[in-house]
């Protein structure tokens, strides 16, 4: 009479990946364990805002796509111009007080004799104020923006797709793809204007020696610490990012040349002058600037890609220099 057969446990056969488990050794508790599922504190979802609490997101058109606009009570004037309470970032075509937005229980908009006009789901604003309801889009120019109202969970979610999109991960400045964007409306700014546009190419001086001698973390922590030190001086109006490795850019609307090579000379003064530090070791760190400005006026126009070169050959000078007074 042969061996009798051990019978399969039926609360095993519709996963086979425990079923093998089990098979392997169908005495252990263990094993049971593997398909229960854990037992966790369920956090409980954010409720959708109360009412009045409005935002708006940028969806497309600038550089700024997730960045969420929190609406206070009240009436506030958005526009590309500096005096408004609410300053949009776009390529082309908004004005610079383009429309107002009166905050309440409800919100209600209109154009604000706009050149290009404002426009609610694709149709223009025709009537003196018009009440916008949630999720409705309004189109200034090439920039679009959706009404919404706004809990918790979606201003997390929006904040990290903006970041995502829009930040260097290392050191918490602009990346290179949102400096891309904003270069763009940079230079359309300066056409509208007539007003200079200027352009610095930063590099560390000393990177490949702190990686060599105290290793990457450190090379990553002073990349950080100069980001913060530039970040920390120059206008809320500069575009400034993290270019690549240890190259930064600063973009300045209404700066002209004597003025771009003063505030490269004071970055420069600034990191040469402040303590660099990893684990107590000082780092060798500084910097090396080349600026170039144009004027709009000039019969060529504003040639981005070749401010980049004329800049980057002058940081380059401004490096050898920089080393020649070091000895």
């Amino acid at each position: 009479m042969g061996k009798s057969q051990r019978m399969p446990d039926r609360r095993f056969e519709h996963n086979p990946v425990t079923m093998i488990l089990w098979a392997a050794n169908p005495g252990s508790t263990k094993d049971r364990a593997i398909d229960q599922t854990e037992i966790i504190a369920v956090p409980r979802i954010a409720q959708p805002a109360a009412d009045g609490e409005w935002s708006l997101v940028i969806m497309d058109g600038s550089a700024e796509i997730g960045r969420e606009i929190r609406l206070s009570s009240g009436t506030h004037d958005l526009g590309r111009g500096d005096d408004v309470a609410i300053r949009l970032l776009s390529g082309s075509g908004m004005s610079r007080r383009h429309f107002t937005l009166e905050v309440g229980q409800t919100v209600s908009i209109r154009d604000c004799g706009s050149t290009n006009g404002t426009f609610v789901n694709g149709e223009p604003i025709e009537s003196d104020w018009q009440v916008l309801e949630r999720g409705d889009q309004v189109q200034a120019g090439s920039l679009v923006l959706r009404l919404t109202t706004r809990n918790s969970l979606d201003s997390k979610f929006l904040s990290e797709v903006y970041q995502g999109l829009a930040t260097d991960a290392l050191t918490g400045v602009n990346n290179r793809a949102y400096f891309a964007k904003r270069a763009s409306e940079e230079v359309a700014w300066a056409d509208r204007s007539g007003l200079p546009l200027a352009l610095a190419v930063i590099d560390l001086d000393g990177f490949k020696g702190v990686n060599d001698q105290f290793g990457h973390e450190a090379g990553d922590s002073a990349l950080c610490q100069v980001a913060n030190l530039i970040v920390g001086t120059v206008r809320d109006i500069d575009v400034f990012a993290r270019f690549g490795g240890d190259e930064f850019v600063l973009l300045m609307r209404d700066t002209d040349q004597q003025r771009a090579e003063d505030t490269a000379a004071r970055l420069s003064r600034l990191v040469d002058e402040a303590e660099i530090k990893w684990h107590g070791h000082r780092l060798p760190i500084g910097i090396s600037i080349g600026v170039v400005a144009v004027n709009p006026g000039q019969a060529d126009g504003i040639d981005l890609d070749q401010m980049f070169r004329d800049a980057d050959e002058r940081m380059y000078k401004d490096k050898s220099r920089r080393k020649l007074d070091r000895g």
